[in-house]
């Protein structure tokens, strides 16, 4: 049978362990709601990335067609120049060079083709007549600041239309940049190149 000195020891550790209790219980209501604040906090984390996200993204967007609209102005630009100096480029590798309109081209070739062969013949950038090593030539030229694989598979199937149409005609792409891969299909394609003003020597 525990004594009186025995009974109030026993009381007091259980006083101290109700206190302790209630002080682990605090810190336990503390550190929950410390854990809400960092929940929220994460939460309003999370909007705001994914805020940044979305403005990021749409500023990428924007980046992009910005670049797509000045690519095309520099292309029509290109287009423009080599309307008017497309000889002086071309004229000591090809005499008398000179660019026609539409409307001398849809002469040229309407009753001969297709009527699709025609409306994609007319959309070339560039289709200009030339004698190149004394056979009265068309060349059907692709422009773009930096040509790629569709600028030559354009040019060549092009190129095709007036072959179809019974005419001599060369494919030819004028650029100021070309990757070589690109080069390596003109080849293949016999499509002659003009980069930065000067023609690539023809691939033997």
């Amino acid at each position: 049978m525990a004594t009186i000195p025995q009974i109030r020891e026993l009381s007091e550790a259980q006083k101290q362990t109700q206190l302790r209790m209630g002080e682990l219980s605090e810190v336990q209501k503390q550190t929950e709601r410390r854990m809400g604040e960092m929940s929220e906090a994460r939460r309003h984390a999370d909007v705001q990335f994914g805020e940044m996200s979305r403005a990021v993204s749409e500023f990428a967007a924007l980046q992009q067609q910005m670049l797509i609209r000045l690519d095309k102005n520099d292309r029509r630009s290109l287009e423009l120049f080599l309307r008017t100096h497309l000889p002086a480029y071309l004229g000591r590798h090809m005499r008398r060079c000179r660019v026609i309109s539409a409307d001398q081209l849809l002469d040229t070739v309407e009753g001969r083709l297709a009527e699709e062969e025609v409306d994609d013949l007319l959309r070339a950038d560039l289709v200009a007549t030339a004698v190149v090593d004394g056979t009265q030539m068309h060349l059907v030229g692709e422009v773009s600041c930096t040509a790629d694989n569709e600028d030559v598979v354009r040019a060549a199937r092009r190129a095709g239309h007036l072959r179809k149409a019974g005419l001599p005609a060369m494919p030819f792409v004028a650029c100021e940049a070309i990757g070589p891969k690109t080069l390596e299909l003109a080849s293949r394609e016999q499509v002659r190149v003009l980069v930065e003003g000067r023609l690539l020597p023809e691939a033997v």
